[in-house]
């Protein structure tokens, strides 16, 4: 996780980072006697896309 920096802790097993075009989340859950953990990379660029292609599609379902 040293790439990312230090992150931003939201909650006592998650962090989260920032970046200019992704996004990540890390997030750690107790198994036992150890930790598993999720990294989750988001892309920006994507999230645009499929909100616009979401809201184009109610929109065209509401224009019916």
């Amino acid at each position: 996780m040293c790439l990312f920096g230090p992150g931003q802790a939201e909650g006592k097993y998650s962090l989260f980072w920032e970046g200019s075009q992704p996004h990540a989340a890390c997030n750690e859950q107790a198994s036992g006697m150890r930790l598993e953990g999720q990294l989750d990379v988001f892309s920006k660029t994507l999230e645009a896309e499929q909100a616009a292609q979401a809201q184009a599609k109610l929109k065209a379902e509401d224009a019916q």
